[in-house]
């Protein structure tokens, strides 16, 4: 493969990769706020919608890992080497222009980044809610998920010597 042919397509990957991060990172926004407003249908669309994103993210995949084998070919190098950052330098030193390859792999840097970040989140937040519901589920009915009330205790005398009622029956 020619240089310039390779820069190319290495340029042409990386526009493609930093917008689908970007997409990623909408997806995970919408998700976060679904986790916040606990809408079980709007969850349920924004994991499928980022299920898909991730999918279509293998031809990509694909598409790096030969432009990546080429230019470890044409470098002499192991390609499990090869960064962007040492291709930037290796390309420079052979007189191409790599003003842009630069520019992008920042963009592609922050992209990634900020989609780990909210990945990161949005976890969190599930955990979050997770751990409420199981909370709420322990006050409310006097037990934790293991069927033992706060103390240890399995019966009636647990939380304060009565089970947890949403309503209080006894006048």
């Amino acid at each position: 493969m020619k240089e310039q042919t390779g820069m190319t397509r290495l340029l042409s990957w990386m526009q493609e990769e930093i917008t689908a991060q970007q997409e990623l990172g909408k997806l995970l926004e919408t998700q976060r706020k679904a986790v916040l407003e606990s809408d079980i249908a709007g969850l349920a669309a924004s994991e499928a919608d980022i299920e898909r994103q991730l999918r279509s993210g293998v031809e990509r995949s694909r598409r790096r890992d030969a432009l990546v084998r080429a230019f470890a070919k044409a470098f002499g190098v192991d390609a499990k080497t090869l960064t962007l950052a040492s291709l930037c330098e290796r390309l420079a030193e052979r007189g191409q222009d790599v003003d842009t390859l630069r520019k992008l792999r920042q963009e592609l840097r922050l992209s990634t980044a900020d989609v780990l970040s909210s990945g990161r989140t949005v976890a969190a937040l599930a955990r979050f809610q997770r751990g409420l519901a199981a909370d709420l589920c322990a006050l409310l009915l006097g037990a934790n998920s293991e069927g033992e009330d706060q103390q240890g205790l399995t019966g009636n005398e647990g939380l304060s010597g009565a089970r947890g009622q949403l309503v209080d029956t006894r006048g």
